[in-house]
């Protein structure tokens, strides 16, 4: 769960009474985050329905922690069936998130231009409705916080136990 849109689509899940997964790059994702930030990040991952860490331990350096982050966004593109991005198109891992999914799908994700306030790219909704849209075929995994318990919580959809293997 990264600052800005990822908590803003949480707290809109929780509003909505939908649920959803904290999906965590590694633990301590927070500690270089300032103390108040810290208490409202603990208060979001209190709301999910499960949280998985993707790597069980923290990384050694700075380098590390960006392939942590973006291996976390790989795991999200194998475990989800639809994507809503809110991208800009600049470059960062957004951008590199956004690539891995049209490569591993091949197929349109949902995407909100921040720059276009409440405005969808390719559409007229906003962002609520495009969480809302997406809400009738939800999966989720139970509370976990073991990768490996995910990926066998997720073997009974078809393909996704082989590419969450492979990330």
């Amino acid at each position: 769960l990264a600052q800005g849109a990822d908590w803003d689509f949480c707290t809109v899940c929780h509003q909505l009474g939908i649920p959803f997964v904290g999906v965590v790059p590694f633990p301590g994702q927070e500690s270089r985050w300032p103390a108040r930030t810290q208490q409202q990040y603990r208060k979001l991952l209190s709301h999910c329905a499960g949280v998985v860490y993707v790597s069980k331990s923290p990384p050694q350096d700075n380098d590390e922690a960006k392939r942590m982050l973006n291996k976390r966004n790989e795991w999200l593109c194998c475990a989800a069936d639809e994507l809503i991005a809110v991208y800009d198109g600049s470059a960062g891992g957004t951008g590199n998130c956004v690539r891995y999914w049209e490569r591993l799908h091949g197929r349109r994700l949902r995407r909100i231009d921040p720059r276009v306030t409440g405005k969808e790219l390719g559409g007229d909704a906003d962002a609520t409705a495009a969480i809302q849209t997406v809400t009738s075929g939800l999966a989720v995994i139970p509370s976990e916080t073991d990768l490996a318990a995910a990926e066998s919580e997720l073997a009974s959809v078809p393909d996704r136990h082989k590419r969450l293997s492979e990330v």
